[in-house]
């Protein structure tokens, strides 16, 4: 409607340019047809009004949502996506840059050093395009070296066990179409330091310093899970543990997402607080240390929406504006296209930004419902609470099914404790890392209660996870099965909505019991 494209443009926008993304998977069209027809839309919109305009803007949109994706996947000739047979089927020696953190870990079969190189020549040939490389023994590399490397090139595996995730189209997403494997006795040579980006070099060293400091005081896993909430990045957790946070749907806290970004952002405003400055210059210093944390911990699509909405919402205060939560998503999800119009099919996108939609649409209806005396503090945050955390799960839980094939109705109680439990170690984790610079006996004492609030959150997401029909396996889910759930939730709650705006205000809390 006219109102709500007044009010929420760019969360239209967004959904018409992820539109146009999507159908680039779909449809083939010439490059000279689409130019054609967004010329023709932009002469429409000149001279058109109201909902005309509208609608020409979302076609628009979506026109070069598919232009930006066609664009992104077309690959040069010497990409090395089009390596030829003969020159895969025997050792290679690929040159390049590291253009990614080193990995270092222990398996089963010793240890693995991982790393994503953009190959500048393989076999004395000029090629463009990345490969995932794997190195079968520790290896002291790092972040912008240019190296040369000798191993066997094989595509990755495509199947998985997490349901319909695909490791192969995965890589393939981020412009990796081939697996270098390095055996222990394969010869890698270091040819020149500090070929990539001095910003993203500095980045990874902080983290790697900020590591070092957790590592000193918690123990492996310990540490695993403070820098998966902090710094970002994937670290050591055993797949048991692993498991326990799948199965009662909390798996989300293992990575920075929202609820990360808000505890980062309250700690930011507090600390900026205790300065004598004017308050406009608190919040644009809270705004620019935001995106630097973001770009810090990788700024992946979950962190960026986060930090998208909590700048807008910050900036809302520096303007002395009222934000708008739809529009604010839609400005995030379309800043994050723009950039990477792929990671519309990455499965963090997908269940980040309908996670939050859900809030922002389902949560009041819910809300609305339930809701009691609001005198009693204690039980009004719970029942919002509460009625966020269903409103999330009705979003997301399809998505799960169909991804990873659970159902998880527990997800629902088990994060009402976990927010408060990850705030706490947000918070701890931070306090331990600037000890950690300033006070060994400072950063002992965080690191002693990071250990008493770990084991607490253990032993209740452990118990969460023993709820009979707590979480079930499931059949594969059909796209059109996802479809008629998604058309039927948004009808009942569409109707629930105008119902209980027409209801009286005392009916409220007997709607939904």
């Amino acid at each position: 409607s006219p109102t709500s494209y007044t009010h929420r443009p760019a969360f239209g926008l967004a959904i018409s340019f992820a539109i146009g993304i999507w159908l680039s998977t779909t449809i083939s069209c010439s490059m000279g047809w689409i130019a054609g027809v967004v010329v023709l839309l932009l002469a429409c919109c000149l001279y058109a009004k109201g909902r005309r305009l509208a609608f020409g803007l979302y076609v628009l949109l979506a026109c070069l949502g598919l232009i930006h994706a066609q664009g992104v996947q077309a690959l040069p000739s010497n990409d090395m996506a089009y390596v030829p047979y003969y020159e895969r089927r025997d050792v290679v020696v690929a040159e390049g840059i590291i253009v990614s953190d080193v990995d270092v870990r222990q398996t089963r079969r010793g240890n693995k050093t991982s790393f994503e190189l953009a190959v500048e020549y393989l076999n004395g040939n000029a090629k463009s395009g990345k490969v995932l490389v794997n190195i079968f023994r520790r290896e002291e590399l790092r972040y912008g070296q240019r190296v040369r490397i000798q191993g066997k090139l094989h595509k990755p595996f495509g199947g998985s066990t997490l349901g319909h995730f695909s490791y192969e189209d995965y890589l393939e997403r981020n412009g990796i179409h081939w697996i270098l494997s390095v055996r222990k006795d394969g010869d890698i040579r270091v040819l020149a330091d500090h070929q990539g980006s001095r910003i993203q070099e500095f980045s990874l060293k902080s983290r790697h310093y900020f590591k070092s400091i957790l590592e000193r005081y918690l123990n492996e896993l310990e540490a695993g899970i403070i820098q998966s909430l902090v710094l970002g990045g994937r670290y050591y957790i055993p797949d048991s543990v692993r498991q326990v946070f799948v199965q009662t749907g909390t798996a989300h806290i293992l990575a920075i997402s929202g609820m990360n970004i808000g505890a980062v952002t309250l700690l930011i405003v507090i600390a900026l607080g205790v300065l004598r400055i004017p308050r406009k210059a608190q919040l644009f210093l809270a705004i620019l240390l935001l995106a630097a944390y973001a770009y810090f911990t990788g700024a992946n699509p979950s962190v960026v929406r986060a930090t998208v909405m909590a700048i807008i919402f910050l900036a809302a205060f520096l303007f002395e504006r009222e934000g708008e939560s739809l529009n604010s998503l839609g400005i995030a999800a379309f800043v994050i296209l723009v950039f990477d119009p792929l990671s519309l099919f990455e499965i963090g996108f997908q269940l980040s930004f309908v996670g939050v939609f859900s809030i922002i649409y389902f949560y009041p209806v819910i809300y609305a419902g339930i809701k009691t005396d609001e005198r009693h503090r204690l039980r009004t945050m719970t029942l919002q609470a509460l009625s966020m955390s269903i409103a999330a799960w009705v979003g997301v839980a399809p998505l799960i099914a169909y991804y990873f094939q659970i159902v998880t109705p527990v997800t629902v109680l088990a994060n009402l404790p976990i927010i408060p439990f990850v705030s706490a170690l947000m918070m701890l984790g931070v306090g331990l890392i600037l000890g950690g610079f300033f006070s060994p006996w400072l950063a002992a004492a965080f690191a002693a209660c990071i250990k008493v609030v770990l084991v607490v959150m253990m032993i209740v997401i452990e118990a969460f996870s023993r709820i009979p029909y707590g979480y079930w396996p499931m059949k594969e889910l059909a796209p059109s099965a996802m479809i008629f759930y998604y058309l039927i939730v948004f009808l009942l709650f569409h109707g629930l909505s105008r119902h209980l705006k027409k209801a009286p205000a005392h009916d409220y809390a007997h709607f939904m019991s």
